[in-house]
């Protein structure tokens, strides 16, 4: 039962009596009984199993769950992001991160932990990993994450995704997903197929769902993963939630999309399930800002607002068709250019490697098996770069927003081939970086927040 009276906004929970009675005990019990005035409820726990912070965060759930039906009637209970498969599991494992200090040192204690552990070593360079050091703030980012999840899926059969991080950061959460593939004797075993939720391979991946402020909605870049938008969390403050948009084939089974458009249209789809209506609040990283524009388009053709459509450093495919150079083709500043015959050695050379790549993924999608996670990773970026190519953009009449890569000396237009098909005008963010890295920069986010919080000024 509960220990202490919780405060949460409008909902109050009092600490009540335990019931003296000989009917059947629960561990967790959840009542309500609504009358003419009120809507009451009751929660019962056993304070053995579970965390008085464990009950919390669920009565926060509930309050988000309270908040968004009396909002959005309509809206199918189902549909409402209140708690991940990961969460759900880990429910008896919830831990009060304001309890255990951040530079506390645990090490591994099952068989589980320690492997998970010293691949997290191997891949990060570190002596010394604790079970509850966060994946991001140690250093980890997506090549790692691939490698990983990779190794993982080789070992024990069990194909999870990238976004698995967000729900699971560290080795303790990671080491309970797989603790079912160690037996008795602490051998790992293969013989097990992964039965993961249908729910974990969304388009729209919750970064952080909890808050009272419209989302904001951040599309994958051509790599097809969200991973890079981790530290966004930190910076958009409590009440911002974030999800992100992976892209469909991360599962490394699902047809990817055949256009820019059609996956547009998928992720509005998937958008107003979590928010039937606007303004939306839009973003996306290089090839992911081309995505959103389209998506703004086609919420206007409904007749949605459009809160923000934030490019970070997007460049237009008609710039690229006029020959100016792409900012995403990484330069090296100080080098001579190639010759003729060593630039048609390495085409045919990157041919001879793609079409062995791409055999790979055939013989995979044949069989009915996952593609493995650094074949099916290059598979959508290569994808998607020549969906982005043709796509072709219509004149949109609301305002973009440009983050710029204020370092980057491959493209000069400070428009990025969007001035012509931006009739509302185009606003600039100028962020000290080149194309490839702006996202991680440590400027990037505080400046994206800013920009948002006067986006969102009455909006909540």
């Amino acid at each position: 039962h509960l220990k202490r009276p919780l405060q949460m906004g409008e909902i109050k929970i009092d600490q009540l009596p335990a019931p003296q009675t000989d009917t059947a005990s629960f561990d967790i019990l959840l009542w309500f009984k609504e009358t003419q005035t009120e809507l009451m409820g009751r929660l019962d726990y056993n304070s053995d199993i579970f965390e008085h912070a464990t009950m919390e965060r669920l009565m926060q759930r509930m309050q988000i769950l309270f908040a968004t039906v009396v909002k959005n009637p309509d809206l199918s209970i189902y549909s409402i992001p209140i708690m991940t498969d990961e969460e759900q599991r880990r429910l008896h494992y919830a831990r009060d991160a304001a309890t255990t200090a951040r530079n506390d040192f645990v090490a591994p204690g099952t068989e589980a932990e320690e492997y998970v552990a010293s691949l997290w070593r191997e891949l990060l360079g570190k002596d010394r990993i604790g079970i509850f050091d966060n994946f991001f703030e140690i250093g980890g980012y997506s090549l790692l994450a691939v490698e990983m999840f990779s190794r993982i899926q080789k070992k024990f059969n069990l194909n999870l995704p990238l976004a698995t991080l967000f729900s699971a950061p560290t080795i303790k959460e990671i080491a309970l997903l797989l603790q079912d593939y160690f037996g008795p004797a602490g051998q790992a075993s293969r013989g097990k197929t992964a039965s993961i939720s249908k729910n974990a391979w969304n388009y729209a991946v919750p970064i952080k769902p909890a808050g009272n402020l419209p989302p904001f909605f951040c599309v994958h870049g051509v790599g097809g993963n969200v991973l890079n938008y981790s530290r966004l969390v930190s910076f958009l403050g409590q009440e911002q939630p974030i999800y992100g948009l992976q892209c469909r084939g991360v599962d490394g089974i699902s047809p990817l999309f055949g256009s820019v458009a059609v996956m547009a249209r998928e992720y509005v789809k998937e958008i107003r399930q979590i928010q039937p209506h606007g303004p939306y609040f839009l973003g996306g990283g290089s090839m992911g800002g081309l995505v959103a524009f389209e998506m703004a388009q086609q919420l206007s053709g409904l007749n949605e607002s459009i809160g923000l459509l934030a490019m970070f450093d997007s460049v237009c495919p008609r710039l690229l068709k006029s020959g100016v150079a792409d900012p995403a083709q990484k330069s090296a500043p100080g080098k001579p250019a190639k010759s003729l015959f060593a630039r048609a050695r390495h085409s045919v050379w990157c041919r001879i490697r793609d079409a062995l790549k791409n055999a790979d993924c055939l013989k995979y999608r044949l069989t009915l098996r996952p593609i493995p996670h650094e074949l099916r990773y290059w598979r959508i970026e290569q994808h998607n770069l020549a969906i982005a190519k043709i796509y072709e953009p219509t004149p949109y009449k609301g305002l973009i927003t440009m983050f710029f890569a204020a370092l980057d000396k491959n493209c000069l237009d400070r428009y990025r081939g969007w001035k012509s098909v931006a009739l509302g005008g185009m606003e600039f963010i100028d962020i000290n970086s080149v194309h490839e890295n702006m996202v991680e920069q440590h400027e990037f986010a505080p400046k994206l927040s800013e920009v948002l919080q006067s986006k969102m000024v009455g909006k909540k």
